[in-house]
């Protein structure tokens, strides 16, 4: 998005000009913002996948601005009613407090821009974005809730795991390796130092086992940490559900597995099977690692209040744990298909933005923070995991929920993952191999009770846009050749099937 204000320039300067942009040409700027634009920002708040070498820096907790400058100026090429709903959209970001008053990264034109629709009474804020996508170019999956939002990053053969550069993000080796961020409305759950504070061997959602990699030299920019997978993508449908997927495997280490995220309407399931190594090192799934609002706000397991200040446990047989939030609508809520290990950690993390940026200052920084970890042992042999994030649930409701789940694990193996959420009647699987019920298909898929629809392919998955409904009991005969399926009705799928088809 920094080259959007420099782009625009130039049209103004190629107008009227035998290099004139044309109509088609302009079209594609405008699908800019519905397809690009608003689904990597939660609140006006940039994912940090988006933000490259920045993530590694001071200058994440502003990038957004980029962001504002970028939409500001593009509102005169946009068609009177997507150039209104910016406007709705920006003063919705503005008032939720995600952007600098000041604006400081703005030129004055566009500074006043943005001040005037900060101020104008009669612009009404946009109402909540909600979109589910999977951008599969770039390996990065975003959901958007009314209340919530949740975005996961990955990286394959396509994509490098990071970017660094003169020393800023010299630690960001992990930053595509499956990072899940979850916003449970707060736009700015990852200010504060996040990634100065953040352990960056253990972000929140990767499986690791790899605890010394070389810090970046500083010097020209980095190719990232190369994967040697490309069975990397997502899938899905009416901007309600998507399923991400992302096959382990990186320089460094002998590490395999197979990662997988279904966002759904009101949880995020993770699964991970098929984790395996050689090394003989711990190997690790992170839960969760992220800095709480308060050092106060309350932690129960299975509805047992833990100790107020510093904590640390190892969790026996866990089904479920809940994190309270400064509001209702903030809180968190972990639920455990099956009793689950975990060691888990309240403590008081220091550091400065020294730690990941070279040129970062080293004034001392400090946050409250909440670790989850599933240990998988040393040298695991097809180790797995699973549990269900609810964001903005409270501790009540998540032991009704715990007590009678509407989300149900169908498989959790190589050869197939799948669930079904019966609240919404959505099941959604992975075919990591060609085969079952549906022999053209590899990849992942979501089908939900609907009238035949459009099914699509994005670019970047393989293959051409196809006319084609999908059918919801494909899924459920091909997960009942390892599980007890659900029957179903038809259903519409937007699928897209990870590179290799």
């Amino acid at each position: 998005m920094l080259l959007i204000p420099d782009l625009i320039q130039c049209m103004s300067w190629l107008e009227r000009t035998p290099w004139e942009y044309q109509a088609d040409e302009r079209r594609n700027i405008r699908d800019w913002v519905d397809l690009h634009l608003l689904p990597v920002a939660y609140e006006g708040e940039l994912f940090p996948r988006t933000t490259g070498r920045t993530a590694g820096s001071v200058g994440v907790e502003t990038a957004n601005q980029w962001l504002a400058i970028a939409l500001a100026q593009m509102r005169p090429l946009l068609e009177p009613a997507q150039a209104d709903a910016v406007t709705a959209r920006l003063r919705r970001w503005i008032d939720a407090g995600s952007f600098d008053p000041s604006f400081s990264r703005a030129d004055f034109a566009t500074f006043l821009a943005l001040h005037a629709i900060a101020t104008d009474s009669s612009i009404r804020p946009a109402p909540p974005y909600v979109a589910s996508r999977t951008h599969a170019a770039v390996d990065l999956a975003m959901h958007h809730r009314p209340t919530w939002a949740a975005t996961v990053a990955m990286s394959s053969t396509r994509t490098a795991s990071h970017e660094a550069l003169w020393g800023a993000n010299y630690r960001g080796w992990n930053q595509g390796e499956g990072v899940l961020m979850v916003y449970p409305s707060d736009p700015l759950r990852y200010r504060g130092g996040f990634w100065a504070l953040v352990d960056p061997y253990r972000l929140p959602g990767i499986t690791t086992n790899t605890w010394e990699l070389p810090d970046h030299d500083g010097g020209g920019g980095s190719p990232g940490r190369p994967s040697s997978q490309d069975f990397v993508g997502g899938a899905s449908v009416d901007d309600l559900a998507s399923v991400a997927v992302m096959r382990i495997g990186c320089e460094g280490s002998s590490l395999q597995g197979n990662k997988a995220w279904f966002f759904l309407p009101d949880a995020i399931v993770c699964l991970g099977c098929g984790i395996s190594a050689d090394e003989d090192r711990p190997a690790e799934t992170i839960v969760k690692s992220a800095r709480l609002e308060r050092d106060d706000l309350a932690v129960s397991i299975d509805g047992r209040a833990t100790p107020a200040g510093e904590w640390q446990e190892r969790l026996e047989n866990v089904r479920s744990i809940h994190l309270a939030g400064t509001r209702s609508e903030r809180a968190i809520g972990w639920w455990f298909p099956r009793p689950a290990q975990l060691l888990a950690e309240r403590s008081t993390r220091q550091g400065s933005w020294r730690n990941a940026d070279k040129k970062g200052s080293e004034a001392p920084l400090s946050q409250p923070w909440l670790t989850l970890i599933w240990p998988h042992g040393s040298a695991p042999k097809n180790a797995d995991y699973q549990y269900v994030i609810l964001p903005g649930i409270d501790a009540s409701a998540l032991a009704a929920f715990a007590g009678s789940p509407t989300i149900e694990i169908l498989a959790n193996t190589p050869d197939l993952q799948a669930i079904h959420d019966s609240a919404h009647g959505i099941t959604a699987a992975i075919f990591p191999q060609a085969g079952h019920d549906r022999p053209d298909h590899r990849g992942p898929a979501v089908y939900r009770p609907a009238p035949p629809a459009r099914s699509r392919r994005q670019p970047g998955c393989g293959g051409p846009d196809t006319d084609a409904g999908a059918d919801h009991r494909d899924a459920q005969r091909a997960v009942g050749r390892a599980h007890t399926a659900r029957s179903g009705d038809q259903g519409a799928s937007h699928r897209s099937p990870a590179p290799g088809d």
